[in-house]
């Protein structure tokens, strides 16, 4: 279970807390990751900031502080429901856009990522 200070303010999502209420179901939505995607692109070559990786990265901080705040009986599920195209947006049927990532973790279960594992698409038809 996820402990009820972890949905806490925009400004401190994850913050500490001495709350012992528990939540069953805890869903939480990036929404800027999807939105650096669909307005700049994934690719520098279109995302000259590369706002999507910063994105990214940010959110990867704060799921580093859910699984601080879960317990051992508690599962975490991270996925996407779409990819995105290089240049941005989405649209279509390319395996580019279908194939989404989707991570089950467990406190303690002993699975791990492979060391150098990269989810995000190497090349993709420039249609």
């Amino acid at each position: 279970a996820v402990q009820a200070d972890t949905r806490s303010p925009v400004t401190n999502p994850f913050g500490a807390g001495d709350v012992s209420n528990f939540y069953e179901l805890f869903l939480t939505h990036f929404s800027d990751v999807d939105m650096q995607g669909h307005e700049y692109g994934i690719d520098t070559e279109w995302n000259t900031r590369d706002t999507y990786r910063g994105a990214v990265a940010n959110k990867t901080r704060l799921i580093q502080n859910i699984v601080s705040a879960i317990d051992t009986d508690t599962i975490l599920i991270v996925t996407s429901d779409h990819g995105h195209v290089m240049r941005g947006g989405h649209g279509g049927g390319s395996d580019i856009l279908r194939d989404v990532p989707l991570f089950f973790y467990r406190k303690g279960s002993g699975l791990s990522m492979p060391t150098g594992t990269n989810f995000l698409p190497s090349e993709e038809p420039r249609s």
